[in-house]
């Protein structure tokens, strides 16, 4: 599959340095109202019945059939670790997805971001590390906990807000696969699976379930390729309840820019992840 970069898959250092302008410039936003929502707990249409058949067509088609599986599905918990070749910290995804929303973590560059998304509604909640880069040692404190809501609508969040939604974040995860051929037939993440083995430049293998719908299970780097790690697809049955930040958790500022002719501008603007030094850029193939 081809290789990218993770910086560009979460948009999470870019967001850093939105946030950290925002938090000098105190716009202040409404509070979210506190609710959560559940999905039921059938599998989708989407897909065959038992034996689905799905090794029965081309690589090209079963890949298809599995995002569209994916997608459609109640519930999934996408989780896993990627280290690139050169980079200093791997790259960590452990988020679940409903059909109304999602919640979980994303690392990268030792910077630990939790995302929560309600419907159209998506708050963002940085670790100590993230407040203390982005601000001060008072504002790691004041802030420590707390959430962040992201105006969806702005493109500068877009990549965040990408995460939230378990088909885009497999489009980035996937990249642009090489030339794909079927392989072996065994069981992963508890399904029977067939491999679909990436012959390009940036190997791996994506594995499909062939049992029930065809969801994706797996992606892997090739054990020739120089990225090592694996996403998982887990939970496809397990209910999950997303809930909305508490409102006393919720950040009182605006990421939106101030309106135009406004008197309000940004004091001193903290240090933020993205203005460190970016000589060594992960490539970070998905697997």
């Amino acid at each position: 599959m081809t290789r990218r970069s993770a910086r560009s898959r979460t948009g999470l250092v870019a967001t850093a340095a939105l946030v950290a302008a925002v938090l000098a410039s105190g716009c202040s936003v409404g509070k979210p109202a506190h609710r959560s929502f559940s999905d039921p707990g059938d599998e989708p249409s989407v897909g065959l019945p038992l034996g689905n058949q799905v090794g029965d067509l081309d690589a090209a088609a079963i890949l298809q059939r599995a995002q569209a599986a994916t997608a459609a599905a109640a519930f999934v918990h996408v989780k896993g670790t990627v280290t690139e070749p050169g980079a200093s910290t791997p790259f960590s995804v452990d988020m679940r997805f409903t059909a109304t929303g999602s919640d979980g973590s994303i690392v990268e560059d030792g910077v630990t971001a939790r995302v929560t998304r309600v419907q159209n509604q998506v708050w963002f909640q940085g670790d100590a590390r993230f407040w203390s880069e982005v601000g001060s040692a008072a504002a790691e404190t004041a802030n420590r906990g707390k959430f962040v809501q992201v105006p969806v609508g702005d493109k500068k969040y877009a990549g965040l807000v990408e995460n939230t939604y378990v088909e885009r974040l497999v489009t980035k995860l996937l990249g642009k696969p090489g030339p794909l051929e079927k392989g072996e037939t065994r069981e992963v993440n508890g399904r029977d699976a067939i491999a679909l083995v990436d012959r390009g430049p940036g190997g791996g293998t994506i594995w499909v379930a062939t049992e029930g719908a065809p969801y994706l299970m797996r992606f892997e780097a090739g054990p020739e390729s120089r990225t090592k790690g694996a996403i998982d697809f887990l939970g496809y049955n397990e209910r999950t309840v997303i809930t909305a930040p508490d409102p006393d958790l919720v950040v009182d500022k605006d990421l939106s820019p101030p309106p135009t002719g406004s008197s309000k501008s940004p004091t001193k603007r903290p240090t933020s992840p993205s203005t460190r030094s970016t000589t060594k850029t992960p490539t970070a193939s998905r697997t």
